[in-house]
């Protein structure tokens, strides 16, 4: 029960076991089912942290401003970031509900997951440069989608920003990878929208510069670079450093330790799920970065173009983060579940990277120790954040219910505000319940 097809790009013949392909298709959409039935089950119409500012708060200002200030209001900043996407969310869950909807919001942004899965799919499975059985997808399906970054999922602008960014450098970049000039537009369309979505999207750019220069594209590199300057520069006009962060400069000379630390301890980060100790996240980062570094030694870009740029990306993201956000203290935002997907990510294209290099004999073997170990992941990710969640949302229905805003945002008072000002102008009403 198998069927054969010659693929004519590069003479290999691959064989595609149909029942396999069948039974990771189903397990996989079940995994991804159960998850976004908790997302429909804890996504509250209740605004959090950043969705004040970013969405509530842009919108009070958006309707009574001229169209110039409209324009800048759209590509403000948000702590250091230009939300572009955030901000269009938010217009059009107005436009098509008459309210803002952080319900729905969190649901679309959610979606972006789905868009990374689809992007490895097609860097790995689908590709016509190696071949990876269908169940070796299952693993990285129970990693992806599970609830460790609750933080990031469960409230509006987070995924809206941070998610869909991700899932914009990646397609990116695998496009790149195809070495298909029919492609280029759409790639650098998708690099100068990443740009504009989240802080770490202009990294795109020397990531995607690598891509071309390992294929010897020398003429899309003058419109690629020239796309990244110009997008830089512009990102960075009338850019102010947030007031509460701390200095780079800091970061490389003051606390060079530090930094390192934070580095390694951000790029292992999703470990410290299972181990809640921080020195298993270091030691992860650590054997991440020697992987990387051997990967680079057996040039693993001419093998898989695609998901080395994409860890390519994963780690200048991290050593932004390490210069930016180090000099908070010691390991201050590690534990904080949103960051945790950047590391998710890195495992799971190392998992891949694995698949392409290790012996087929090998991979076969150790293949139901790493299903197993994914299941384990999985479900223990469900059982240590399940309890979190309903608190969490019954926080959020209290606060709002009892207009004690301090669980909802830090300054309570600047929250009642703008969520005073968003109700009576008709851009927001709370959920019927409350």
């Amino acid at each position: 029960m198998y069927e054969t097809r010659i693929d004519k790009h590069n003479g290999l013949l691959k064989v595609s076991f149909l029942p396999e392909a069948i039974i990771a298709s189903t397990a996989s959409f079940f995994i991804i089912l159960f998850f976004y039935l908790l997302i429909f089950k804890f996504a509250v119409n209740v605004p959090f942290m950043d969705d004040f500012n970013a969405i509530l708060g842009f919108t009070n200002n958006f309707f009574s401003s001229n169209l110039p200030r409209k324009f800048d209001l759209l590509f403000s900043q948000n702590n250091e970031h230009r939300i572009l996407f955030s901000r269009l969310a938010g217009l059009a869950s107005y436009y098509l509900t008459g309210k803002i909807n952080f319900r729905y919001l969190i649901i679309l942004g959610n979606l972006s997951l789905i868009g990374l899965l689809l992007v490895f799919l097609k860097a790995t499975i689908f590709s016509k440069n190696v071949t990876i059985p269908p169940r070796f997808i299952i693993p990285a399906v129970l990693l992806l989608f599970q609830p460790q970054y609750h933080e990031l999922i469960f409230r509006a602008m987070a995924p809206l920003s941070f998610i869909l960014v991700l899932f914009f450098v990646f397609l990116s970049l695998c496009l790149l990878a195809k070495q298909s000039a029919k492609f280029f537009s759409f790639s650098l369309l998708l690099a100068i929208l990443a740009t504009f979505t989240n802080g770490n999207g202009m990294f795109i750019f020397p990531a995607g510069f690598f891509v071309l220069f390992i294929q010897k594209r020398y003429k899309a590199i003058k419109p690629w670079l020239f796309a990244g300057i110009l997008c830089t520069g512009l990102y960075f006009i009338g850019y102010s450093k947030p007031a509460q962060n701390p200095s780079i400069a800091a970061a490389i000379f003051n606390n060079p330790f530090r930094t390192i630390s934070y580095f390694f301890h951000f790029l292992g980060s999703a470990a410290i799920i299972s181990f809640q100790r921080e020195s298993v996240s270091l030691l992860t980062g650590i054997l991440f970065s020697v992987y990387f570094v051997y990967l680079i030694k057996i040039k693993y870009f001419r093998i898989n173009l695609a998901i080395f740029s994409f860890l390519l990306f994963l780690f200048i993201t991290a050593v932004a983060n390490s210069l930016c956000r180090s000099g908070f203290g010691a390991c201050w935002p590690l534990i904080r579940s949103e960051y945790t997907l950047i590391s998710m990510l890195c495992f799971i294209s190392f998992y891949f990277s694995a698949i392409d290099i290790l012996p087929k004999k090998v991979i076969g073997h150790i293949f139901p120790i790493l299903l197993i170990g994914a299941l384990f992941f999985n479900f223990y990710s469900y059982y240590k954040h399940y309890n979190l969640l309903v608190s969490h949302k019954a926080n959020l229905i209290n606060a709002l219910s009892t207009k004690d805003f301090h669980y909802l945002y830090p300054d309570a008072n600047q929250a009642n505000a703008v969520i005073s000002a968003a109700i009576a102008k008709g851009y927001y009403a709370p959920p019927s319940h409350i």
